[in-house]
């Protein structure tokens, strides 16, 4: 069994370019998990990966995927020889 690599909270604000206050609130609210030592937090870098995982935004969606897509090409080509 290999030991993880840990981190502080400081060490995961200054990687995500955050303040510590905000990973201490992510901790606390169960968004990040982490491992609690007496008063001190530690960061396994399998849950760092795995909280940035859930944090992506999803794939924009353009063209024929948008739900406006129609409408908009219909005012397009009814507005195309207006200028």
């Amino acid at each position: 069994m290999t030991i993880p690599a840990l981190y502080t909270p400081e060490e995961i604000a200054e990687k995500l370019k955050t303040t510590r206050r905000t990973v201490y609130r992510w901790l606390t609210s169960g968004k990040l998990r982490g491992l609690r030592a007496g008063d001190t937090w530690r960061i396994a870098e399998q849950d760092l990966m795995a909280f940035l995982e859930s944090r992506k935004a999803p794939a924009p969606r353009v063209g024929p995927k948008h739900p406006d897509y129609k409408r908009w090409l219909a005012y397009f080509q009814r507005n195309q020889g207006r200028e």
